[in-house]
């Protein structure tokens, strides 16, 4: 009976172990294909994310590993065909920037100039502009800027003398030319004489002749010091006489230059002035440069006056005849006090 019991109580346990172990495996079984995708999924994806980077980072390695020959790969640079064919001449005509104002048409150097000239003479900036070469037209830009600004490179031209034509190159040539100015004295400019030897260039270019004044030079030519003195003596005389004569304007330049020109009024004797030497060889000129620039002593000149009295004389060549500018303390003079 004992034998009987176990045996059931075997079985019935073997069987319970057995359900149990069939339901764990029902339980199991889902779970572990669940977890199976899932990873098959995960190894997918790091697939795709990191396939394509670990490819270029490859590709970037490859490359990297080539050297780069910094010799040789700058010399086969090439310009493209059309550009290389181009002459020099042609190349800075093109990088150079065209004039957008007009052109005049000269067949030689001598025409271009005198063309150039011609308007100078009738004010006619506009044409004058039109014959200047291209450099001149891209430094002006304008006919109005070259008008403005043309003084300085050439004051008003009132008449001219073409003379000799010489070439340098088939393309440049030079023209001697004597001019006859407007002569002016003033502030802005300085002096401008009544005549001036004129070197002006002429190059061709754009299939015409055109003047090129940024080569050109042009020298003044001051009136001679043999009136000077005489000129000298005419101020004191007319001072001396409580007038003004010979002088470029009622107030001269100068510390106390009407002081020691009233002092002459009434004052008799004997003129005695000095010969006549160069403003640049003084060193108290600072109010004659201040007001006529640099160049003043150049062309301004000094005379001493011994009596009635002691001062020196600044004198300058305007138009045709020595105009007083100014008055000096006499260095001897001033020596003494």
């Amino acid at each position: 009976m004992a034998a009987v019991m176990r045996t059931r109580f075997s079985n019935s346990w073997e069987e319970d172990v057995s359900e149990k172990e069939g339901r764990t495996r029902q339980r199991t079984q889902p779970f572990t294909r669940t977890a199976l995708l899932l990873i098959a999924s995960l190894v997918v994806g790091l697939g795709a994310g990191f396939g394509p980077r670990l490819w270029r980072d490859n590709g970037v390695a490859a490359k990297s590993s080539q050297r780069f020959d910094r010799e040789y790969s700058v010399q086969r640079l090439r310009l493209p065909t059309s550009g290389r064919a181009l002459s020099e001449t042609e190349l800075r005509a093109r990088l150079n920037t065209k004039p957008s104002g007009p052109t005049t048409t000269s067949q030689n150097a001598l025409a271009a100039v005198t063309t150039f000239l011609d308007a100078q003479i009738a004010s006619d900036q506009t044409t004058a502009y039109s014959t200047l070469s291209s450099q001149d037209q891209n430094t002006y830009q304008t006919a109005a800027m070259w008008r403005e600004l043309r003084q300085g490179v050439l004051p008003d031209v009132v008449n001219y003398t073409a003379g000799e034509v010489s070439f340098s190159t088939a393309t440049t040539a030079t023209v001697a030319v004597q001019l006859g100015l407007r002569p002016a004295l003033d502030e802005t400019i300085g002096l401008v004489p009544a005549s001036a030897k004129a070197s002006i260039h002429a190059v061709f270019e754009r299939d015409s002749w055109r003047v090129a004044m940024h080569r050109s030079e042009v020298a003044f030519v001051y009136l001679s010091d043999a009136s000077l003195s005489d000129a000298a003596q005419t101020w004191v005389r007319a001072r001396q006489a409580c007038k003004v004569d010979q002088q470029w304007r009622s107030t001269m330049y100068g510390e106390g230059a009407e002081f020691h020109a009233k002092a002459l009024c009434k004052r008799r004797g004997n003129i005695e002035v000095s010969t006549p030497q160069a403003l640049s060889d003084r060193s108290d000129t600072e109010a004659f440069i201040a007001a006529f620039g640099p160049k003043v002593g150049l062309w301004a000149r000094v005379v001493s006056v011994g009596a009635p009295a002691e001062f020196d004389l600044v004198l300058a060549p305007v138009d045709q005849q020595w105009l007083v500018v100014g008055v000096l303390l006499n260095p001897s003079s001033l020596g003494q006090g």
